[in-house]
């Protein structure tokens, strides 16, 4: 964390940020204490993100397929880093970016695929249960309250626990088991991270990678959200493990960019990564989804993310709008 942080400010920035890694609750409660959630998985995939900051870009995607050989849900990363790797390249055309992302997607696919292959040949149909289908296609189950501790939470079990309509609670599951809201979220973080634009002077080489690293890591704490929150077989608290050190790097929601420009100093809305992390790990099982997506919601705002995402899908729009309305002319005349 603080190699990470340092190789994007340099000043004392990186020593807060590990600061807020170490002492989250989540990381001393679940990764420390009951190791319920592999924390070789979190460490491998921030080394993904510092090699990749290092422009070892080969070795990050390795360290990544190995961060997904322990917990198969660090494949949300993969598209981030793939796209991070072509847009930290500023003179990359469409054939290079083509084939970079070939080439990263082989070696990411083949070192899991290889690890893989002694369970698909033993047990193809069992494997591919256990590591990806595995209750996520229990309807039954999303549409039952049940209150036992050792059962995972999904987003609908807050309806179910406040007792909604049973027409209300069967579309929430049927999204949720079709992945619609899984599917929406992916457009949201890839798209919004492919076709971000860092609003950099030109020819300042390093605060423009510095801009779409910083973007990248804010992406990537939404797809960990969005899994949390809308993943068909439900999710338990310490899988927000991987969310720690995401929080820790985003600790200043008002320069989230951590512009060099300004001079930093430590104010007090910089602990607010604590205070929300401690909020999510006293809250109450069904309710803390909610704080969850509020934090998201924040963060998007805060970064004037979501206002640019609605610019694009308005300005789209229009344009679909005056092509259609062209087309009526040259029809009629």
């Amino acid at each position: 964390m603080y190699k990470i942080a340092n190789k994007l400010t340099g000043d004392s920035r990186s020593r807060i940020a590990m600061m807020l890694f170490m002492l989250n609750p989540l990381t001393l409660f679940y990764g420390a204490f009951m190791w319920l959630n592999p924390t070789p998985y979190v460490f491998f995939t921030m080394l993904s993100f510092y090699l990749v900051l290092d422009e070892k870009d080969e070795l990050s995607i390795t360290t990544l397929a190995i961060a997904t050989l322990y917990k198969q849900l660090a494949v949300v990363f993969f598209p981030v880093l793939a796209a991070l790797i072509i847009k930290r390249k500023s003179n990359y055309q469409l054939k290079n970016k083509l084939v970079s992302f070939l080439k990263n997607t082989g070696i990411y696919a083949g070192i899991v695929g290889l690890v893989s292959l002694p369970f698909l040949v033993v047990s193809t149909e069992e494997y591919l249960n256990q590591m990806i289908l595995w209750n996520t296609g229990n309807y039954d189950r999303l549409i039952t309250f049940i209150p036992d501790s050792w059962m995972t939470v999904h987003a609908n079990t807050f309806f179910l626990w406040l007792g909604f309509p049973s027409w209300f609670t069967d579309i929430v599951a049927f999204l949720l088991i079709n992945y619609v809201f899984l599917i929406l979220c992916g457009v949201l973080v890839y798209g919004g991270f492919v076709f971000f634009r860092p609003m950099i002077e030109a020819g300042n080489e390093q605060d423009r990678k510095r801009s779409i690293s910083m973007n990248a890591i804010l992406w990537s704490f939404v797809a960990v959200m969005s899994v949390q929150l809308f993943y068909p077989r439900g999710a338990y608290k310490f899988y927000l493990l991987a969310l720690a050190p995401l929080a820790a790097l985003l600790f200043d929601y008002r320069d989230l960019d951590l512009d060099l420009n300004q001079d930093y100093h430590f104010q007090k809305h910089h602990i607010f990564v604590m205070v929300m992390s401690w909020a999510v790990f006293l809250c109450y099982r069904f309710v803390y989804f909610w704080l969850l997506g509020a934090w998201v919601v924040f963060y998007l705002v805060k970064s004037a993310e979501l206002s640019r995402i609605f610019r694009g899908v308005r300005s789209f729009l229009s344009r679909i709008d005056g092509d259609f309305h062209e087309m009526e002319e040259v029809y009629s005349e």
